[in-house]
């Protein structure tokens, strides 16, 4: 490593060149490469160009082929700006990381277990194809992926921004946000068979559609109002108050969902269910949702079944405007504090101890939407008219303390 240096001058391969060395390039240089570069990779070692001649980045142009090649611990790295014209780039093995952006009009592979890693820079891929059954990364550069993003393996996006505004023919793979920006555009279809977000944001207009894996403990899916549209089938939400945020999101669940999270949300955020979504709240925790994203107040739209449950002093909190339009809502234990009103045609299941709270906004209970069973029902903010729908029986108590 810097025993080779290309300062400042400019190497074109025409032929079958092999590459086993950290190359330290700069001052302008440049690389032409129309021919064959099989860079092969150790585990001990980063091949490849570093800019570390000073001065202006240097310049790779690849017309040929460049292959990354090793152990699967290996990592390949130019460092240079990047452009593909019409080339070929493989990644057979290890991870072959892009570091000073370009603009890429040829195609990339990467095998199974393989990675191609953009790390920093800007990148622009108008044309080619980008394939294989292999892993892409977002490590910190500006990625425009304007073609259809077929590589079978996991995305992981865990800094910088990437847009994607082509297609995929990929479904069922797996998608882990865990930093930066990932905006989801185009004709897609987007459908990951698991979806993990951990840190970072969401954004786009086109949607999400995770079949089964769905986990967020962090991040923001939402940039704004209307985008950020994710479908789950189920899935978990947990993590420390203020660590989740919906906004202006979608967020659509039609399977089985644990929520054990404070999740801020707003800027006209929505929340479809038309699966089960269980909230269960701790003695120390107020789970739900908190309009603390400002902008047009959250709607959470409840088709399926929304159950609060947890120990007796625990508290779940809807801040959203909460439409229970033929769906089915139970407190089995704690409190469920409804604080942004809503119209409700659903039913309402209180069971012994526990308690149905209206805290804030406009309710009304229309036909179809009975509030039953043994437990306690609170009003302490808000409007809320009434008509047959209040049927609670047994020794529960009935409060009004507000509204």
């Amino acid at each position: 490593t810097g025993s080779l240096a290309l300062n400042g001058g400019q190497l074109s391969n025409s032929g079958a060149l092999t590459w086993a060395i950290e190359l330290y390039d700069g001052q302008g240089s440049v690389i032409n490469n129309s021919g064959t570069i099989t860079i092969t990779s150790t585990a001990s070692s980063s091949y490849g160009t570093v800019n570390g001649e000073g001065g202006t980045q240097g310049v790779f142009k690849n017309t040929g082929t460049l292959t990354a090649t090793g152990v699967s611990t290996g990592t390949a790295a130019i460092a240079d700006t990047f452009n593909n014209t019409g080339g070929t780039v493989n990644v057979n093995a290890g991870t072959l990381t892009l570091g000073g952006g370009g603009t890429e009009t040829g195609s990339f592979s990467a095998l199974t277990g393989a990675t191609l890693n953009l790390s920093a820079g800007t990148f622009t891929f108008n044309s080619g194809s980008l394939s294989g059954a292999g892993n892409l990364t977002v490590s910190g550069s500006t990625a425009n992926i304007g073609i259809s993003l077929n590589l079978g393996g996991t995305w992981t996006f865990s800094s910088g921004t990437a847009n994607l505004t082509g297609g995929t023919t990929v479904s069922g793979n797996a998608v882990t946000i865990s930093g930066g920006t990932v905006n989801f555009n185009g004709t897609g279809p987007w459908d990951p068979g698991t979806l993990t977000i951990s840190s970072g944001v969401l954004g786009g207009t086109s949607p999400v559609t995770d079949s089964g894996g769905f986990s967020w403990t962090g991040g923001r899916i939402g940039a704004g109002p209307g985008t950020g549209i994710v479908n789950i089938n189920g899935g978990t939400m947990s993590g420390s108050t203020g660590s989740l945020a919906l906004n202006g999101g979608q967020l659509s669940n039609s399977g089985a969902l644990t929520w054990a999270i404070a999740l801020y949300d707003g800027q006209g955020s929505v929340i479809n269910n038309s699966g089960t979504i269980t909230i269960t709240s701790t003695a120390s925790s107020s789970y739900g949702t908190v309009n603390a994203e400002g902008g047009t107040q959250g709607v959470f739209n409840n088709t399926g079944t929304l159950t609060a449950t947890g120990v007796s002093t625990g508290t779940a909190t809807i801040a959203d405007t909460f439409n229970n339009t033929g769906g089915t809502v139970n407190v089995n234990a704690g409190t469920l504090t409804l604080s942004g009103g809503g119209t409700e045609s659903g039913p309402f299941t209180v069971v012994s101890g526990a308690t149905l709270g209206l805290g804030g906004g406009t309710f009304a209970f229309n036909t179809g939407s009975t509030i039953t069973g043994a437990g306690n029902f609170a009003v302490s903010g808000g409007t809320a008219t009434l008509g047959a729908n209040l049927q609670l029986a047994g020794l529960g108590t009935f409060t009004v303390s507000g509204g």
